[in-house]
């Protein structure tokens, strides 16, 4: 979706000081990684439950247009899930959406 639609190839994906994807990761643990959800994947790479409190997390992306030259990226304000599970929200989508 990210690449057809931006014409850009997420090459790494981090929150914090925690990479939660990059290209040169082994293809299982990219396979793994990519069936999650963000906040799954944020508490899976740092084994902490996100706080209750928590509304949002800062995601920076590293990119390369089809030229395979590097793109500088905002960060990312990724709103996490409300409590209503009547709600839809883009955390219900795994991470392979954006990468692939």
């Amino acid at each position: 979706m990210f690449q057809k639609e931006h014409k850009l190839e997420i090459c790494m994906l981090s929150q914090g000081v925690c990479m939660l994807y990059a290209f040169f990761m082994p293809p299982d643990k990219k396979k793994e990684r990519g069936a999650m959800r963000i906040s799954e994947l944020v508490e899976s790479v740092t084994k902490k439950k996100l706080p209750a409190h928590k509304k949002a997390l800062v995601l920076e992306i590293c990119c390369n247009d089809t030229e395979g030259e590097d793109i500088d990226t905002p960060y990312i304000n990724y709103i996490l899930p409300l409590d209503s599970p009547s709600l839809p929200h883009p955390d219900q989508t795994s991470l392979s959406y954006y990468i692939i």
